[in-house]
């Protein structure tokens, strides 16, 4: 599989995935990948791999897309070395939100956002950075800050709203309502279904014309 890594210099090449997966942000869990190394390989140097971890790495998978990731250790030994790799929302459950802070009747992309703001300054060259926040229904009676990991604020917000949040490839964190998969042609004509099967899902301010199979 192609591989880019970074570290103070940037290469891409060809290298063996052991393994590597996929984790919604919503599950709370954080995807892995394993990549080896070869000692031959260009690759088996300090400026693309540092061996105290923390390089970014990027896996292009052609039918999955691209996989973010973050270099957690590195296993040197006399074949190579082995990468231990998290997917980038793995920086969301080691940043902390501020302490005592006390939103009223704000919606979770407004809380969000001001999470986001709070936990990914001072990240350095693995930055994460704050995309699009919708601010759609409902409002929240009460919701505080007690120094929570970013991760564990906006898993919160996304079970008691049942939107959700996504780090993009860029390391973009976004928030939006859950609006299910768009179709390109016109799924309403006053007010019923023209073509497909499905629930109509319109979503409190952002709104949207949705079908979810069924």
């Amino acid at each position: 599989m192609l591989v880019t890594l970074r570290h103070t210099s940037t290469i891409t090449l060809d290298l063996a995935v052991e393994s590597v997966s996929w984790v919604l942000p919503g599950a709370r869990e954080v995807g892995e990948a394993t990549v080896d190394i070869p000692r031959e390989s260009n690759a088996f140097n300090p400026a693309y791999v540092d061996p105290k971890g923390g390089s970014l790495i990027t896996l292009h998978h052609g039918s999955l897309g691209t996989w973010p990731g973050v270099v957690r250790t590195v296993e040197q030994s006399a074949a190579g070395a082995r990468l231990s790799c998290q997917h980038l929302t793995a920086l969301t459950s080691i940043r902390p939100v501020a302490l005592n802070r006390v939103f009223e009747n704000h919606t979770a992309g407004a809380i969000a956002r001001v999470a986001v703001g709070d936990a990914v300054t001072g990240l350095g060259r693995a930055v994460l950075v704050a995309g699009t926040f919708v601010e759609a229904a409902p409002a929240l009676p009460r919701y505080e800050f007690r120094g929570q990991m970013l991760s564990e604020v906006l898993g919160d917000l996304a079970d008691q709203t049942g939107q959700e949040w996504a780090v993009s490839d860029a390391g973009v964190i976004s928030w939006l309502p859950r609006t299910g998969a768009l179709y390109a042609r016109l799924l309403c004509e006053a007010g019923d279904l023209a073509e497909g099967r499905g629930a109509v899902d319109v979503t409190g301010r952002a709104v949207a014309v949705t079908v979810r199979d069924q």
